[in-house]
């Protein structure tokens, strides 16, 4: 079993290997003066230890400059494994390489659950360093973006820095948080920061439309219930075995009566109840300072389904909890505007008529709300469209290409990973999207607190 395992990772192993020259000794980086034509050793980013901080806050100084307008998502051409990476293209005609390896003496650790150590480098590579440039030309760029304006070295080191202090993102972990993870959360990150989505300032007014529209649905499949109520009780006063006579009237008169009295009583608190939710409703995008804990537009859409099914759910229960016990013992079965019936008999064998009737009106609830889930949820409805939630952000949607591509690379790595065994696709996209969330949130943060940016040097702005 080891050596078939082995044989089915050889590829993914050698992604251990140095994708450029050996990596700079931190001892010597303070000894180094960096201009624009002298070529550069690569720089490992250690954000634990103070050393470490002290080595990329020299780093960064010393650089000529930190700005770029374009960044690339490349992918090694020659060897079985193609190790990733991404370049950013600095204004002044050089460029930053950022690697993810596992560090060299503890690669064997690289496939336990816990991973192992990483090396994250960094490397500016300036024109003159030909057999640094001859590593780049032996890549394929996988993306290309540029930037309307100039992005900052200073974030790409914030979301390293965030990567080292996430939980489980720390550790170089062979199929998950490797140097896919690593290049992915780069430039998805760093994308999404030049983005800077903010919420459409009519944003609250278009939600109450959207509830509007909701509510307008829910009062169709009301519609909808109590007719469809009436044809089920018609035929099962048809097919009813036992002998059943409606005062002052024969049974073939019953058709034209919409419901029995105790759906009646049932639907209209459960219906009332997901109405007044939907009306009390806000969702959480439009609270805070929610919208920038997003990294995923498709999030947006998943946050907002996944609050309107709780709300539908919640109306739904309340009715549930404390509508039907009391409308059953409030029935009222001698009220002039409902039908009266009287069981002659009840057939041997059978649970009284009352008892079957009340059992259909118990599940009323979580049938109303199945079908208010599968009527809001249609894809041929209209407001599963707008459940997207990108009519509450403020700009186009033109961005989309670049998160689907990510997760289709995303979505191909771990389908390979879960035909060597190690867990399901679905769920691992599901927990890279995760971690990568939780690095963009702290990367915003530290940018956000100078003083938690320990590699930012104080006289520098860019």
């Amino acid at each position: 079993m080891d050596d078939i395992l082995g044989l089915a990772l050889r590829p993914v192993v050698s992604c251990s290997a140095p994708a450029s020259r050996p990596l700079a000794s931190s001892a010597n980086i303070s000894f180094q003066k960096f201009s624009a034509d002298r070529i550069q050793l690569p720089i490992v980013l250690d954000f634990h230890s103070d050393r470490g901080k002290k080595d990329i806050r020299q780093w960064y100084r010393k650089q000529p400059t930190t700005r770029f307008t374009h960044i690339e998502y490349r992918k090694d051409i020659d060897g079985h494994f193609k190790h990733e990476f991404v370049v950013a293209r600095l204004d002044n005609r050089t460029v930053c390489r950022f690697d993810r390896r596992a560090r060299e003496d503890v690669r064997g650790h690289a496939l336990k659950d816990e991973g192992t150590a990483s090396e994250d480098s960094a490397h500016v590579i300036v024109l003159s360093d030909t057999k640094s440039n001859a590593c780049l030309d032996e890549s394929e760029i996988l993306m290309s973006i540029e930037f309307k304006k100039k992005q900052s070295l200073e974030f790409m080191l914030a979301v390293c820095h965030a990567i080292q202090l996430h939980p489980r993102a720390k550790s170089y972990s062979l199929l998950q948080y490797n140097c896919y993870f690593f290049s992915w959360t780069l430039l998805m990150t760093t994308y999404r920061r030049a983005l800077n989505w903010t919420l459409d300032p009519h944003s609250e007014e278009k939600w109450r439309v959207f509830v509007d529209g909701l509510i307008q649905l829910v009062q169709v499949e009301r519609c909808h219930s109590l007719n469809l109520d009436l044809n089920l009780a018609h035929v099962q006063l048809i097919q009813e075995p036992c002998p059943l006579r409606r005062l002052g009237q024969s049974v073939e008169d019953v058709s034209w009566h919409p419901t029995s009295p105790v759906n009646i009583r049932i639907d209209t608190p459960t219906y009332d109840g997901v109405e007044n939710a939907l009306k009390a409703f806000t969702p959480s995008m439009l609270s805070g300072n929610a919208i920038e804990r997003v990294l995923f537009r498709s999030h947006v859409a998943r946050t907002l389904e996944r609050e309107i099914r709780s709300v539908l759910r919640k109306g739904c229960r309340l009715a549930a909890e404390e509508g039907i016990d009391e409308e059953w013992e409030v029935v009222d079965y001698t009220d002039h505007d409902t039908p009266k019936f009287i069981l002659n008999r009840t057939p041997k064998g059978s649970d009284p008529w009352y008892l079957r009737t009340r059992r259909k009106a118990e599940r009323t609830p979580i049938e109303i709300h199945d079908e208010l889930v599968t009527a809001v949820f249609s894809p041929s409805n209209y407001w599963a469209g707008c459940i997207s939630g990108n009519f509450l952000l403020n700009g186009a949607t033109r961005e989309q290409h670049v998160q689907n591509y990510i997760q289709k690379r995303m979505l191909e790595h771990f389908e390979q990973v879960e035909g060597y065994g190690f867990g399901k696709a679905e769920k691992l996209v599901e927990q890279a999207e995760e971690s990568m969330t939780e690095i963009w949130v702290s990367a915003v943060g530290l940018m956000k607190h100078e003083s938690q940016r320990s590699f930012r040097p104080q006289n520098r702005r860019g």
